[in-house]
């Protein structure tokens, strides 16, 4: 299982440490990187709007894993709201790059080890807050 938003709290990380009691391997990634091992849950570094990055997981991914995997859980995300007047262009861009092509980018090339195993998956979490 790849967890994106792997965050103490959140529905990915209670789903990654479920995952983890049958003893599966589980790999998770944050943007705020912290080192964890717990059972067999690995972080990893990424930075969503940073496309080298990303590919850099994909080769860690698939090395841990051996080139397979159950579960893609994209649940990380940023939120960002202004008034027209005051928005800030380059955060709005950055909110595309992590909430929407992130996402893809990450579907599609994982899809490649998902495809590998019975049952690979695709969860999409999503939510809004303020």
């Amino acid at each position: 299982m790849i967890c994106a938003g792997f965050v103490r709290g959140s529905h990915g990380s209670q789903g990654a440490l479920e995952w983890n009691l049958d003893e599966s391997a589980v790999v998770a990634w944050m943007n705020n990187y912290m080192r964890i091992k717990l059972h067999n849950i690995e972080a990893f570094a990424l930075e969503l709007d940073d496309r080298e990055s990303i590919e850099r997981l994909k080769e860690l991914v698939t090395a841990r894993t051996n080139g397979q995997l159950y579960f893609l859980v994209n649940n990380a995300g940023i939120h960002y709201a202004a008034t027209a007047m005051d928005l800030e262009l380059e955060k709005v861009v950055k909110l595309f790059h992590v909430n929407v092509f992130a996402v893809m980018h990450l579907c599609q090339i994982f899809i490649p080890l998902l495809s590998r195993s019975p049952h690979g998956s695709i969860v999409q979490i999503g939510s809004v807050t303020r």
